[in-house]
């Protein structure tokens, strides 16, 4: 096979026998930095490819001739680095488990000192409610109130909303 085009950016290269047989692969990160100074217009090359995603990606190319698919089975899909759960596609590396909601402690960045476990979730909930509705109070007051006194209404309507929620 042979480069009939490179990319203006260097992430492609255009590979095939002659130009009307040729097909644009994508480059894989350690391949771009070797094609740069290695592969030019016109060179005869092996290349080794996967496809991911529609694309077909170069994983591996040397000058020389030849061409070689390493596709991988169609029931294998990529999993999680961290838990092994089958992900959707290879785009990420961690699942939405592991990456946002830090169920594993070695991925964990929430510092757990400040979680206050002592509050039920239904206090966390009528807390989460009563800060909604004052933020609501306090949208429906701008440009009546002075803004260095934001706080201490932010505050007052707070516990009064809090105290009307208590008390029903």
């Amino acid at each position: 096979m042979k480069v009939i085009a490179k990319s203006r950016n260097g992430k492609m290269l255009k590979i095939g026998e002659d130009e009307k047989s040729a097909k644009w692969y994508f480059l894989a990160d350690p391949v771009i930095k070797f094609v740069e100074g290695n592969i030019e217009v016109g060179s005869e090359v092996t290349i080794k490819y996967e496809q991911s995603g529609g694309k077909s990606i170069i994983t591996y190319i040397t000058k020389g001739e030849g061409i070689s698919t390493e596709t991988p089975p169609k029931d294998s899909k990529p999993t999680c680095e961290i838990c092994g759960k089958e992900l959707k596609d290879s785009k990420y590396k961690k699942c939405y488990s592991c990456q946002y909601l830090n169920k594993n402690e070695e991925n964990s960045n929430t510092p757990t000192e400040y979680i206050d476990t002592s509050i039920s979730k239904d206090e966390l909930i009528k807390r989460e409610a009563v800060a909604h509705a004052t933020s609501r109070v306090m949208i429906g007051l701008q440009g009546h109130i002075n803004p260095n006194n934001v706080s201490t209404i932010y505050t007052t309507v707070y516990n009064i909303i809090l105290k009307l929620v208590e008390n029903k």
